[in-house]
């Protein structure tokens, strides 16, 4: 199994930067791309895989206005 960092999004959720990683992952089937939404909200990291950039970005929008909200 071998995986691959490829580019950083920095993407802006109503004023909380989240990160969001795109990575390669060569499976048996060949290489599966995964986006990594890197989410500081609990205190600690933790990634949160998503199978495009458009979910991931809506966990961001969704976990923005939760820090807002309080």
């Amino acid at each position: 199994m071998c995986v691959e960092k490829g580019e950083k999004i920095v993407y802006n959720a109503n004023g909380v930067e989240f990160d969001i990683y795109r990575v390669t992952k060569l499976t048996q089937k060949g290489p599966k791309i995964y986006y990594l939404l890197a989410d500081y909200s609990t205190g600690h990291r933790r990634l949160l895989n998503h199978v495009s950039e458009k979910a991931a970005k809506m966990r961001a929008d969704k976990i923005g206005d939760l820090l807002i909200k309080g």
